[in-house]
């Protein structure tokens, strides 16, 4: 399929790239050529294409990107403007979250351009790297990232661990609250990225939205409020979560069946943990996972004094026709989310104990172990 897409490509070039020829992604870069040899097919379900492409301008830098046919990108392109005007909200009341709102631009019906992100690599590629069992691994992150830039970069791989940890901290804050209020679905570990030299967290592929998630034989796949699983934890503490590192354990020993239970639960917007016990100890949380909550609970709140802009904007978006956001009632879901009515502590409150269900959600493992065999073994 590789090669088929390498000669449908060359065949529309019989007289050349015309002169001053751009991408409509990115009209500001001028194109020399593509370069067919790197030209990539993805083996995901609608096997989009990773297009590089030569820049005219001597020593200018070759502009890649992906396009995508047979998928309805109304509604990553909506999902993306979103994630990229609470970025400004964030930035302009002095939170950086380091954000990766990529460009998104529909070209036709089910088709068009994404921007290609960089250095990074999905979630599933780390974790099943070494094994597909590592899917259940509390280090995974850990170990890849420290493995990554000790090898690369052995002179200063501390230095820039700490720095990739702390980028790491602030964009998956800003993407947990912003999955959380959005409503994001479909979160499996191919859609989850990490930039490995820089260590951004992002999200990509917003097809389901508004808390509209997988389901399979009518069962939810996706229970927990957003994506914050263990080995994401762990690498924002910075450790093991045991007493005997000093890091985030709970106060009593949760097991296995009592974690199942919860998170096979019917969950409600407003979804308590089922017992205070199991409270993340506030003495036993290392300093970075403190950050982190700060941050989550500063975002969100900051979010819900802008709430209404919001809402406004899908309010908006309702005659468009998307699949997921078609009638008023389909807005409740961000409203529930936002929860304007309860005072700032009681948000922050609210919002750390979604952190730790998340954490402790037995299903989201198990759902990103079938897609990992799925995704190495099943194509």
């Amino acid at each position: 399929m590789k090669e088929k897409a390498r000669q449908e490509l060359r065949a529309q070039r019989v007289n050349g790239v015309p002169f001053l020829f751009t991408t409509s992604i990115d009209p500001k870069i001028v194109i020399k050529d593509f370069d067919y040899e790197s030209l990539t097919v993805f083996s995901s379900k609608k096997v989009p294409l990773c297009i590089k492409s030569l820049n005219q301008q001597p020593g200018g830098d070759a502009f890649t990107c992906i396009f995508k046919n047979g998928d309805d990108l109304r509604q990553d392109i909506l999902t993306l403007q979103i994630i990229y005007i609470m970025d400004k909200i964030w930035l302009a009341n002095n939170l950086d979250l380091a954000m990766t709102p990529y460009k998104v631009l529909g070209t036709d019906c089910e088709q068009g351009f994404l921007e290609f992100v960089a250095n990074c690599k999905t979630l599933a590629m780390i974790q099943y790297e070494r094994s597909i069992f590592n899917t259940f691994s509390d280090d995974t992150i850990e170990s890849f990232m420290e493995g990554h830039l000790r090898s690369k970069y052995p002179a200063d791989w501390e230095a820039r661990l700490r720095k990739s940890r702390a980028t790491f901290i602030r964009s998956t804050a800003g993407y947990c609250v912003a999955s959380y209020i959005l409503g994001l679905g479909d979160r499996h570990p191919d859609n989850i990225m990490i930039n490995i030299e820089e260590g951004n967290f992002l999200h990509i592929d917003f097809g389901h939205f508004l808390g509209n998630v997988k389901k399979k034989f009518g069962i939810k796949r996706e229970r927990d409020p957003f994506v914050f699983s263990k080995e994401i934890a762990y690498f924002v503490n910075g450790g093991p979560l045991t007493r005997a590192n000093k890091s985030v354990k709970l106060q009593r020993a949760v097991s296995e069946e009592e974690l199942k239970a919860m998170s096979e639960s019917i969950l409600t917007e407003e979804g308590e943990l089922p017992d205070d016990s199991e409270i993340i100890d506030d003495s036993l949380k290392s300093r970075t996972f403190k950050d982190f909550e700060e941050k989550c609970c500063q975002a969100y709140n900051i979010l819900r004094k802008e709430g209404h802009q919001l809402i406004n904007m899908f309010l908006i978006m309702l005659s468009a026709g998307m699949p997921e956001l078609k009638r008023d009632d389909d807005i409740q879901f961000m409203v529930n989310r936002l929860d304007l009515g309860i005072s700032e502590q009681e948000a922050s409150n609210k919002f750390k104990k979604e952190i730790q269900r998340a954490m402790v959600t037995y299903s989201r493992r198990f759902d990103n172990f079938i897609h990992n065999i799925k995704a190495k073994f099943g194509k």
